[in-house]
């Protein structure tokens, strides 16, 4: 088994347990839009005209469906994909960023990247793409970025995971496999999704040195968190 070595500057991010409203929100809101679909035998005209496809889109002006795709899941692999991430780092990036900024990050990543996989499909305009993975990716980002050196805490129990590589291990899995699977518009939207998540993280001023010391400089040990509250983001850089 391998031992992890708790010290007092460690820092811990607290996974699980009760989402705030907005992660809820989202959560139970895409849930719930599967579960109709399924109980309703998955109805033609909900991948007709919900879900992306460049043939709709712009074809026939349906322009809305870049918003009502980030809903929609077709397969319970995607669902599950988008909420096991927003369940897990929705509600630490929801308390560091506060409601609006966290629901616009999410919501202009989703819908972006399927924007993104609308035009590029128009080479493939039947071709259909749905679901939050822009958002998913962005999260996953925003958790390397932020919460890069804590260790994962799940109640009690320190799992051994470090939030930055484990982020980026599911982020690449995920890129990976629509790789492997030539689901070009699917990586589309989660690249493009991840670049604009990006942009809501203003990542030049954590990874330049000159404004990485700049920072240090600034930070002050008394607002490092500690005990109990230690999964608040670092106020420097990891």
């Amino acid at each position: 088994m391998r031992r992890i070595w708790i010290t007092p500057d460690t820092k811990l991010l607290r996974v699980g347990g009760r989402p705030p409203r907005v992660t809820l929100g989202l959560i139970a809101l895409q849930a719930t839009i599967f579960l109709l679909y399924v109980f309703a035998a998955g109805p033609s005209w909900v991948r007709q005209h919900l879900a992306v496809s460049a043939a709709a889109t712009f074809g026939r002006g349906e322009l809305w469906q870049p918003l009502t795709a980030v809903w929609l899941h077709l397969n319970a692999r995607t669902l599950l994909l988008d909420l096991g991430v927003l369940w897990l780092l929705g509600a630490p990036m929801e308390r560091w960023w506060g409601e609006r900024r966290f629901a616009a990050c999410y919501l202009a990543s989703g819908v972006g990247g399927l924007t993104a996989a609308a035009v590029l499909g128009l080479s493939r305009p039947s071709t259909l793409v749905c679901g939050a993975t822009g958002g998913t990716l962005a999260l996953l980002l925003a958790g390397a970025v932020v919460y890069g050196e804590h260790l994962v805490l799940w109640g009690q129990h320190t799992l051994g995971l470090r939030v930055r590589p484990t982020a980026l291990i599911v982020g690449g899995a995920v890129l990976l496999l629509a790789l492997v699977d030539r689901a070009w518009l699917d990586l589309t939207a989660a690249a493009v999704g991840a670049a604009i998540g990006a942009s809501f993280l203003h990542p030049i001023a954590r990874w330049a040195p000159g404004l990485r010391r700049r920072l240090r400089r600034r930070a002050r040990p008394a607002l490092r968190s500690v005990g109990r509250r230690n999964d608040a983001p670092p106020h420097g850089p990891n």
